[in-house]
């Protein structure tokens, strides 16, 4: 699960752990956030590793996905869950905000989903589910990057559904309504 140090991604986290099913919690800066959620997890007796990268960056996605593989040895569900927002007008946005926007909300799920399949493959019922947003099909003043990559996402499950049928890997995207999540309070 990426961004599985906090809001929708822990959430997800504990309850696939209740689940009985083993856990990779990804994060980028949280460690601390990150390993609380994984003692949450063993605490309700499940099994929970974490893993720090930068899903916009490639080399660290493929340590992720290779440390995946030697923990567990397969991969059923993968669910891309990082997301950030930067908000501010597109008179003045800056477009290095933008870029960091699609490369974490949008380019990070192509990564982590590209790298996954062929771990993918070797499952009896493998998943991808992106989380996407309400705001993938409403605009919002000021969020207009966010906005923009989370219709992506919407119009990448759809190809990626299209395109890893033919493995059996079920692709869907979940888009929330507001959530009470730290990216929230910045929408």
């Amino acid at each position: 699960i990426t961004g599985a140090s906090s809001g929708i991604g822990r959430k997800i986290a504990i309850q696939l752990a209740k689940n009985n099913i083993k856990v990779c919690i990804n994060y980028l800066k949280s460690k601390g956030k990150a390993e609380r959620v994984k003692q949450e997890i063993e605490k309700l007796g499940g099994h929970a590793l974490t893993f720090q990268a930068d899903i916009s960056n490639e080399d660290e996605v493929i340590k992720m996905f290779d440390f995946v593989q030697n923990e567990f040895g397969s991969l059923d569900i993968l669910i891309n869950n990082a997301g950030i927002n930067i908000p501010e007008p597109i008179e003045t946005y800056n477009y290095d905000n933008w870029k960091r926007i699609f490369d974490i909300n949008l380019n990070g799920k192509f990564l982590c989903t590209k790298h996954a399949i062929s771990l993918l493959k070797r499952s009896k019922a493998p998943r991808i589910i992106n989380i996407a947003s309400r705001f993938a099909l409403k605009p919002l003043e000021e969020v207009s990057a966010y906005c923009c990559a989370e219709s992506a996402i919407v119009m990448f499950t759809q190809n990626s559904a299209l395109e890893l049928s033919k493995y059996n890997i079920k692709v869907n995207a979940v888009s929330p309504g507001l959530t009470k999540t730290q990216l929230a309070e910045k929408i």
